[in-house]
């Protein structure tokens, strides 16, 4: 029996592009993280994180609304999926700067659901 391994990937980017932005994937066969593509954490005054659906579902909780100040991993939606629920928490401490998602709908893998300042 063969034993698997996570994979790797590599990205490419221009010098300049490595100093100001550092991506970060995750793949996760248990679909419990939120993936997130955000800027370097460590500099002064950080952009704004976009948390995204990791799979397809529907979103049966919003525990969040814009303004409101979040913890890390602290959650903020529940989304089922294959009758299972799957609680998304936020990638860092911050404020809710947008909801882009509501209570009930239907969301694709890969769709905004909120933004953490």
């Amino acid at each position: 029996m063969r034993r698997r391994t996570a994979r790797r990937c590599r990205v490419r980017a221009q010098p300049s592009q490595l100093s100001r932005i550092r991506l970060t994937a995750a793949l996760t066969s248990d679909a419990r993280r939120a993936v997130i593509a955000a800027p370097d954490r460590r500099a002064a005054g950080a952009a704004p994180v976009t948390v995204r659906s990791p799979i397809p579902g529907r979103l049966i909780k919003l525990l969040v609304k814009a303004g409101d100040a979040v913890s890390v991993g602290q959650t903020m939606v529940v989304l089922e999926a294959m009758k299972m629920e799957n609680e998304l928490g936020a990638p860092r401490a911050g404020r809710v700067a947008e909801v882009r998602c509501t209570e009930g709908a239907a969301v694709e893998a890969g769709q905004d659901l909120v933004v953490v300042a």
